[in-house]
């Protein structure tokens, strides 16, 4: 979690109102001197790409007979199905807007989902409920993305350990107030951080042409030494999800898989640029939850054709018999090795593992037999040059030195080659060594 010391005028009026009642002009000047600590929360779910069509959550902040336009305000309970008629008179504060003149509770003139209250002794839990109306589609997914944020200021420090200042963004039926999702945010009202959330979202398929989205503000437990304690919802918006997109990718998807079933295998013509396709294709996708549930079914996709390509690879090494190829080398092993690696853990990988694992002793045990019989091979051939003039085995002459010890020697060192051919050219320029020492001790003979 990251703390950041950053509190400023333009921050703070920017989410709950451009202007204050005193002390709290006084209190702005305070918190922009002495930052109070502020706490980024990581979002609920992610958001990549900007779903379709627009904002369907009315900006008209537009004051009628002192209420909002399109806003209703409550302060009795749950608003189910928003009539901003239903709004007690509004009395415009200094940008803050009260039921009465001397009420503690108000909401900001330029966002009605901007919540402050002051502290005044309350013990009980109180409640002030902001909510608006937008169309929707029977069916059709929709996205409600805002941000949040909670801070207390002036002398809140003296409140109780249990005092709290708390947010609802919901979002529900019209009139039938089945809630079709709710979040839920809480500060502690002696904190003197600033709990911030970016880019929440909540997703929810329509089932009637209007639905409620709405703030449910509360507070308990406050003290009444001069605190301030704010909580605003910012940024919003609700807009259509582009299911056609989802489609595509659904589609893409069960196609990597026999008879179209997510839960069973692979075709045998998946391969990784079809994997490939289908990825591009969720990656499209704007419903996080739809997403999700896609990215689960492709790597389920990935990870078996990543069992299959391993697999295979580890097979081609060796016969039917598991000896190794003779065409299997160090390259073919380790590019079958990085399948393998490419795999989750599973009873496969452990005994495709062990196979490899097996192929590789056998290319060491084979790599060392051809290591040995080189350094025969080397021995005997310098043995036997060693014989001739100049080491040159095509002279026709031997060495002075050269006497039957050192042909039987280099002879031994010959007939322990394993490779025929170059034992038999070797053998050869053996008997030429032979044939010209037996000349010489002819000759010495006949002297």
């Amino acid at each position: 979690m990251k703390i950041k010391k950053i509190f400023t005028t333009l921050a703070l009026t920017s989410i709950v109102g451009t202007n204050f009642v005193t002390p709290i002009q006084a209190l702005l000047v305070e918190a922009a001197e002495e930052a109070p600590n502020t706490i980024a929360m990581e979002p609920t779910s992610s958001f990549v790409n900007t779903p379709i069509g627009a904002n369907l959550i009315s900006q008209n902040f537009t004051m009628v007979n002192n209420k909002f336009k399109d806003y209703q305000i409550s302060e009795t309970g749950v608003i189910t199905a928003p009539d901003p008629e239903q709004t007690p008179a509004l009395t415009d504060d200094s940008g803050w807007l009260r039921t009465s003149p001397s009420a503690n509770k108000a909401v900001s003139a330029s966002n009605p989902f901007s919540f402050s209250t002051r502290d005044f002794g309350k013990s009980a839990q109180n409640y002030m409920f902001i909510a608006t109306t937008i169309t929707t589609e029977p069916g059709k997914l929709y996205q409600f993305k805002y941000d949040t944020k909670l801070y207390n200021l002036g002398g809140f420090a003296s409140s109780p350990q249990n005092s709290v200042i708390g947010m609802k963004a919901r979002v529900a039926t019209h009139g039938s107030n089945v809630t079709y999702n709710s979040n839920s945010y809480s500060l502690a009202g002696n904190s003197a951080e600033t709990l911030t959330n970016k880019g929440e979202i909540i997703e929810f398929r329509a089932t009637s042409d209007k639905t409620v989205i709405s703030a449910e503000m509360s507070y308990m437990n406050l003290d009444a030494v001069g605190g301030y304690h704010f909580a605003a919802m910012s940024n919003y918006s609700v807009t259509e999800i582009d299911e056609a997109t989802n489609q595509e990718a659904r589609e893409a998807i069960t196609n990597l898989f026999v008879d179209q079933d997510v839960t069973g295998t692979i075709t045998s013509t998946t391969d990784q640029a079809a994997i490939d396709a289908a990825k591009n294709l969720v990656a499209a996708v704007l419903s996080d939850s739809v997403k999700a549930d896609l990215q689960n079914q492709l790597n389920d996709a990935q990870n078996q054709l990543d069992a299959r390509l391993a697999e295979a690879a580890v097979h081609a090494l060796t016969d039917d018999q598991n000896s190794i190829l003779p065409t299997t080398d160090q390259t073919s092993i380790d590019e079958a090795q990085a399948l393998l690696d490419n795999m989750p853990d599973s009873p496969q990988k452990t005994a495709l593992q062990e196979q490899l694992e097996d192929v590789q002793a056998q290319l060491d045990t084979n790599n060392a037999a051809l290591q040995a019989e080189k350094d025969r091979q080397d021995a005997a051939s310098d043995a036997v040059k060693d014989l001739f003039t100049d080491n040159d085995t095509s002279s026709g002459t031997i060495k002075d030195t050269t006497d039957q010890e050192a042909i039987d020697a280099a002879k031994a060192l010959v007939d322990a080659i394993t490779d025929l051919t170059i034992k038999a050219d070797l053998e050869l320029d053996i008997a030429k060594a032979q044939s010209a020492l037996d000349a010489k001790n002819e000759a010495i003979q006949a002297e």
